[in-house]
């Protein structure tokens, strides 16, 4: 989907933001470029010396969708006789004028391989006209890996030194080390702009980021520690995000949760260590993947996912002036008194002065470079109690001091199951399925809704529901199996005639001829005679037997 633009209110409000002047470089809409060739850096390349030709031309767009509604892009077959940095080469009709201060070239781009992308940058110095045009400037990887079969916006950071320029751009869309091991493939380029932001235009997928999701840390003194939420003046638990200290990015959406319920005062708590940094948090309260920031008169606006900060161009989310220096204590927030029960994503971000949810990357204020972090977790909305369904067969279920079965419980709170079950079967646990919507998928753009656990019986009659499982609405299966099949024996068993009993028959040993009698419970003589031997009786009802004095059941 195209990046949700920010919602502000001045020129210069929108500048700090991110949204920066954009120098276009290309559309290819119309002739925009002065020339489209190819290009290989390998300086052995079959397609520098004449012993192939390279293969870059502009036609239809045959992938135009939201993303790129673009009539015309330029194609480009990608050759496995190339090198790592083998492109299309678009001269340019303006230059792109270096300087140490790091611009961003963003080009959308169609890859059915995906994967690392390249650009480089081919130009002189300004102030040396005897120059080649085609001498290297500038090479570089996209900050961002391409994703197959659909557009994206690779971002590529250029800088050099004052007075060198870049005359024409190679964009390689596949820079693997090993190029030649993959098929030749066709992929498409279009819309080339150069400015100030490093935010891609396009974002893919659920909740991304603006860099690698497994970028490490490249700073030990700054990292997240933990993340706490007070809800309505309560705890309302927390997360510990150790592993901020290796990765910037880290996914905590299985394991970590934290509770609040409609219309709470929530306060959110960050314990980091470093310095001079500052605290985002965000809820995706439409749960559609996404977080949308919308800022309105210095603060966030009524259905903005950015619920609190710290600070942001002088002050914090209440829009009250704050310092610049450290400041990770948030104001709290309120949750909205109608918002439904159910899990939603929450992402806390430490950043610099930056409200991209997806970090900022501008050159001199990256959250790669600052130490900074993201973390997504999950908040349950709740309500004081919850649904109780039971599916209970061949058994009774009481809650344990034989009171009748509730249907609803308190949130959070460990409870008792009793259960006596029918004579002829034996209980072997309970099925708990614990969330809410469970007819529904059981994953909403990533973010689990509800889980299914199991408790074994163990022998017990009387089962614990742990106050971890009562986290949203419980449907209980109760689990059984046919009791094992055997003997009972009121009195002692006769010594000339050992029974056993299999399933729905008896069997009867004796090692000398003895006379036996099998009555029924209802006093039916079920079989009689003379045994030497073995003898068994089959296709007998379940029930009690009597065999010569000795009671038994059949099951």
């Amino acid at each position: 989907m195209i990046r949700n633009k920010l919602f502000i209110a001045t020129a210069a409000f929108a500048a700090s933001l991110g949204l920066h002047a954009q120098t276009g470089a290309c559309t290819f809409e119309t002739q925009d470029y002065k020339s489209i060739s190819t290009y290989d850096t390998w300086a052995d390349s079959p397609f520098r010396d004449g012993r192939l030709e390279g293969h870059a031309r502009i036609v239809d767009n045959p992938y135009k969708d939201d993303n790129n509604p673009s009539d015309k892009v330029l194609a480009f077959q990608r050759s496995r006789y190339g090198g790592q940095f083998y492109g299309a080469r678009i001269e340019l009709n303006e230059p792109i004028e270096l300087s140490p201060t790091t611009k961003y070239v963003h080009v959308l781009i169609y890859s059915p391989k995906g994967g690392e992308m390249g650009l480089v940058g081919l130009g002189n110095r300004a102030d040396r006209p005897g120059q080649k045009t085609d001498v290297v400037q500038v090479t570089t990887l996209a900050t961002l890996k391409a994703s197959e079969g659909g557009w994206c916006d690779a971002v590529f950071p250029v800088f050099g030194n004052e007075g060198a320029r870049i005359l024409s751009i190679v964009v390689a869309p596949d820079a693997s080390f090993n190029p030649g091991a993959s098929p030749d493939f066709m992929t498409y380029i279009d819309d080339i702009v150069v400015d100030d932001n490093a935010s891609p235009r396009i974002v893919t997928g659920d909740y991304p980021v603006n860099f690698d999701p497994d970028q490490t840390m490249t700073r030990t003194d700054r990292h997240l520690n933990n993340v706490r939420f007070t809800s309505g003046g309560k705890s309302g638990g927390s997360v510990t995000t150790s592993g901020c200290t290796s990765r910037v990015y880290v996914d905590l959406t299985e394991s970590g949760v934290v509770n609040a319920k409609p219309g709470d005062l929530i306060e959110p708590i960050y314990g980091f260590t470093g310095n001079s940094m500052h605290s985002y948090t965000y809820i995706d309260f439409g749960n559609d993947g996404r977080f949308d920031v919308d800022l309105e008169s210095d603060n966030p606006a009524q259905n903005s996912d950015l619920v609190a900060y710290s600070y942001y161009e002088g002050k914090n989310s209440l829009g009250e002036e704050v310092a610049q220096g450290i400041n990770c204590t948030s104001p709290a927030f309120t949750l909205p008194a109608d918002l439904p029960r159910g899990f939603y994503r929450v992402r806390s971000k430490i950043d610099w002065n930056n409200v991209d949810p997806a970090g900022c990357l501008t050159s001199g204020n990256s959250i790669i470079d600052n130490g900074g972090n993201i973390v997504d977790y999950l908040l349950n909305v709740h309500s004081d109690s919850v649904k109780l369904n039971l599916d209970a067969r061949m058994c009774t279920v009481t809650m344990d001091d034989g009171s009748a079965l509730k249907d609803s419980v308190a949130f959070g709170r460990a409870f008792r199951l009793a259960i006596t079950m029918d004579g002829d079967y034996r209980l072997t646990g309970l099925e708990v399925t614990h969330g809410y919507n469970h007819e529904q998928p059981q994953y909403v753009h990533g973010n689990r809704q509800w889980q299914v656990d199991e408790i074994d019986a163990n022998g017990r009659t009387t089962i614990t529901i742990p106050a971890s499982y009562v986290d949203g609405d419980l449907s209980i299966s109760v689990k059984f199996e046919n009791a094992p099949v055997g003997i009972d024996n009121v009195d002692k068993a006769s010594p000339a005639i050992d029974v056993t009993v299999e399933q729905g028959t008896l069997v009867l040993r004796s090692q000398s001829e003895q006379p036996y009698r099998v009555i029924s419970a209802d006093g039916r003589i079920v079989a009689e005679g003379r045994l030497k031997g073995t003898k068994k009786i089959s296709g007998l009802p379940v029930g009690a037997y009597t065999v010569n004095e000795v009671k038994c059941v059949v099951r």
